[in-house]
Parts: C-alpha cells; sequence; structure tokens
C-alpha cells in the first residue's frame, strides 16, 4: 500500500469540499422539487383531462407550462447561487445533471415524439429517473435515490400501457421522484433551521 501524505494546501481543499459539499446538501429545501412535482402533475392531469375529450389532438399544450417553469428555475437557481458565493463542487454537479436531463427531456417530448408518432412519456420518466438517482447520490440523499428507481419502474411499466393512460403515468413517476423527496427534504431543512 502507497503512502499518500497531502500537503497543508490540499488537506485544506480535501476539507473544504467536504464542508461544502454539506452546507449544499443542507441548503437543499426541496423547492425545485416541489415546484417541477406540482407543475408537471398539473400538466399532466390536463393532459389526461384533454385526452378524453375532443381536443385530444392538442393533449400535449399544457406541458408548454415546462418552458416559463425553466425560466423560472433558471432565475431562482441563479439568485441562490449568487446569494451562497461561489458554487461548490455538489451544486456544479447538481446543475449539468439537471440542465442535461430537461434538454434531452424537452428534445424527446417535443421533437422527437411528434417524428416518432409514439408516446414520449416513457422515455421521459427514464431520463427523469437517471437524473433524480444521480441527484440522490450527489445529495447523499436515498429517498431521492429511490424515488429515482420507482420513476425507472413506472417508465418502463408505460411502455405497455396505452398512450391515454400515460399522464396518470407520469403524475405516478413525479410523485416517486419530485414530490416525495421534496417533501421530506423541505421538512428535514425545516427541522435543521428550527
Amino acid at each position: 500500500m502507497q503512502n499518500n501524505d497531502l500537503t497543508p494546501k490540499e488537506s485544506f481543499e480535501v476539507i473544504n469540499d467536504v464542508i461544502s459539499g454539506a452546507k449544499a446538501r443542507m441548503s437543499e429545501n426541496g423547492f425545485i422539487y416541489l415546484f417541477w412535482g406540482w407543475l408537471i402533475s398539473l400538466c399532466a392531469l390536463g393532459q389526461f383531462v384533454l385526452l378524453q375529450t375532443e381536443y385530444a389532438d392538442i393533449s400535449y399544450y399544457p406541458y408548454f407550462l415546462a418552458i416559463p417553469g425553466a425560466i423560472y428555475t433558471a432565475i431562482h437557481e441563479a439568485r441562490k447561487h449568487r446569494n451562497e458565493g461561489s458554487p461548490n463542487y455538489t451544486s456544479n454537479i447538481m446543475s449539468a445533471i439537471w440542465i442535461t436531463a430537461g434538454a434531452n427531456m424537452l428534445i424527446v417530448g417535443f421533437l422527437f415524439s411528434p417524428v416518432l408518432q409514439s408516446s414520449p412519456v416513457p422515455h421521459i420518466l427514464i431520463i427523469l429517473a437517471l437524473a433524480t438517482v444521480a441527484s440522490g447520490a450527489a445529495l447523499k440523499f436515498k429517498p431521492l435515490i429511490w424515488g429515482g428507481i420507482v420513476c425507472n419502474l413506472v417508465g418502463i411499466a408505460a411502455i405497455f400501457i396505452a398512450y391515454t393512460y400515460h399522464p396518470l403515468f407520469v403524475i405516478l413517476g413525479i410523485v416517486a421522484a419530485d414530490l416525495i423527496p421534496g417533501y421530506i427534504l423541505r421538512n428535514k431543512s425545516k427541522k435543521s433551521y428550527a
């Protein structure tokens, strides 16, 4: 076994990274998970209602609310990072995960789906699941990991279900991946500041 002694500067950097990661986990109050959980659940509910009417051909319209939601999230996160100072390692990972996942969900939903003429729901839920599990690992928060696993299973199950019921699967996936972990994070945050 090789002995690697750290210099004082390297030791300080390791300690600083650990403290920054702990601060990021403590500052995560679940707001973004709750915001997106409720927004997408409402969109899915709107789509389900439209699918049951003569407006089925425009049933995807409620998801256009994701665009202002993304703009709001970008502004919210920019303000949050400005108030916290320079982003830490965990914040950088989380931003990269969700920007990549969000872009891919939009591409699958608005570009690939019309071309392939198939429901984007299974693919979107699987992308959401991957990002949720990765976020849970970065935050060391098991409810996100388990929520992502459940969301992945819901996405796989949706492949075998009729398209008209896919919005209900979206709601199931979102409850597992966003709402339950979001409320747990919010309660932990309230307790840590009480």
